[in-house]
């Protein structure tokens, strides 16, 4: 379980190394361009560059005002509560569906390095125009989480957010302004998952900012970034799409056919990356379960054929 909070810490701590300067607390409020590049204004601080990242998420800021790139279309929005754990019976990572708690989306459950337990719930927009946070309460006063094996306790913090779920942005550059991470759609679309890949996209983006023909880089890493991730994406976008429209029928039997896997198979075809390949080598550490996974998911596809 990732802590967020010491992730972040731990990027501006490298950041003020290599020279940066930051601005806590500060949010862009207009950008601009000028003869010699850019203005930014971030709440009474304004700073004069000759290129500009977008790196404000969802909102994509700066590539709005720039006049780049619209406001996204479909999103994920989630909540999330952080609380005691009053001896849950489970270790690992849970995952509940179903129109219930969670149309359109899913609800988590995953214990903390702290002992905690953190509990969150998430949906497309626009497919539902229901509050995360009001079923996230629904379900704490529910039995629900007994059902589950879960025995939250008092809340300790609580957590919201927003991710792009409508595929990749067909380009990251508009002459010297540049985008990366959820202000380019680079968080994995099912299940919004965009720390990982903007760290390393944004790791490769400042060494191709660096280069002596910085243009020319900056478009090289793009098409080799998508070129390394389309299908991976694609194949995350699909599974969005089709998350958003099952019944619980269908949750049913995805269910019946996902307990065949292992947990690492699992956790793969969570990041869009059980492909053929992916299938090929699972099949030699859990060859029962793949096939009977793979034959399941063959006759579901008949059955929906008209």
């Amino acid at each position: 379980m990732l802590d967020v909070t010491a992730t972040y810490q731990h990027l501006a701590g490298l950041a003020t190394a290599a020279g940066a300067r930051l601005y806590p607390g500060h949010r862009v409020t207009a950008a601009t361009t000028t003869p010699r590049g850019f203005r930014c204004e971030l709440g009474g601080v304004t700073v004069d560059c000759r290129w500009i990242i977008d790196a404000t998420g969802y909102r994509r800021t700066v590539l709005q005002a720039l006049g780049h790139a619209p406001a996204w279309w479909r999103l994920g929005v989630g909540a999330e509560v952080e609380c005691a754990d009053e001896g849950s019976a489970f270790n690992g990572a849970l995952l509940f569906v179903g129109h219930r708690w969670a149309p359109t989306g899913y609800g988590w459950a995953f214990p903390t390095p702290a002992g905690r337990l953190r509990l969150g719930i998430g949906l497309q927009r626009p497919d539902s125009t229901a509050s995360p946070s009001a079923l996230l309460r629904e379900f704490l006063a529910s039995s629900a989480p007994a059902e589950l094996g879960l025995r939250p306790g008092a809340v300790i913090a609580r957590h919201g957010g927003v991710v792009p779920s409508a595929g990749l942005a067909d380009a990251c550059r508009w002459g010297r302004a540049v985008g990366v991470g959820d202000a380019i759609g680079q968080a994995r679309p099912l299940v919004g998952e965009g720390i990982v890949a903007s760290i390393q996209a944004g790791r490769a983006l400042g060494a191709a900012l660096g280069a002596s023909q910085p243009e020319a880089a900056v478009d090289d890493y793009w098409q080799v970034w998508r070129a390394g991730h389309a299908a991976v994406y694609a194949r995350s976008l699909a599974g969005n799409h089709r998350l958003s429209t099952m019944s619980d029928e269908r949750w049913d039997e995805s269910v019946r056919r996902i307990g065949w896997l292992r947990g690492p198979a699992v956790a793969t075809l969570l990041r869009g990356q059980l492909g053929t390949a992916e299938l090929v080598k699972l099949a030699f550490t859990n060859p029962v379960g793949i096939l009977r996974y793979a034959a399941s998911k063959a006759t579901s596809l008949r059955r929906r054929e008209p």
